[in-house]
């Protein structure tokens, strides 16, 4: 679960700040919360098409902030259709701190895929399909979501 209200920067910038909690399963079926706190910066290089974007988390863990995550990335988004766009993404995380010191590589690309259907003028509803692949190991995460943007647009009316 995520809230992530997005700001107006400046003409072709926006940005965002971040509260999330990720939910995992332990041993014997015990589930486990994470908080993570963050924010990203976007800007457009093709106004509602293409964005280069640099999230940053800090993962809330038995250390105050465990573990510092950068994600260096670009989006993509297509129209489709009147109320339908289709979005991409493609992200290099890097990971730091406490925790991981003396750690294997844990460097990974993320990969995301869905689709902005527009109801309305505020509302669009957002399913989306993200991959996350750590080379070293091979190790491969799939994550299925929904989101809901209430507001409309942060660009720029023309």
């Amino acid at each position: 679960m995520e809230f992530s209200p997005r700001f107006h920067v400046a003409e072709r910038c926006d940005a965002a700040f971040k509260i999330s909690y990720l939910f995992t399963s332990g041993e014997e079926n015990q589930f486990n919360a994470l908080v993570v706190l963050g924010g990203d910066i976007r800007l457009a290089v093709i106004r509602d098409h293409l964005a280069f974007a640099l999230p940053v988390s800090l993962t809330v863990g038995e250390y105050a902030f465990s573990t510092i995550q950068i994600q260096p990335g670009v989006i993509v988004t297509l129209p489709v259709g009147e109320n339908l766009d289709v979005n991409g993404a493609a992200r290099g995380h890097f990971f730091t701190g406490e925790e991981l010191s003396g750690e294997e590589d844990l460097r990974a690309w993320g990969f995301n895929a869905g689709l902005g259907w527009h109801v309305s003028r505020n509302w669009t509803v957002r399913p989306e399909v993200g991959w996350l692949l750590y080379p070293k190991s091979g190790v491969l995460y799939t994550q299925y979501g929904i989101g809901l943007t209430a507001g409309g647009s942060t660009s720029r009316a023309d």
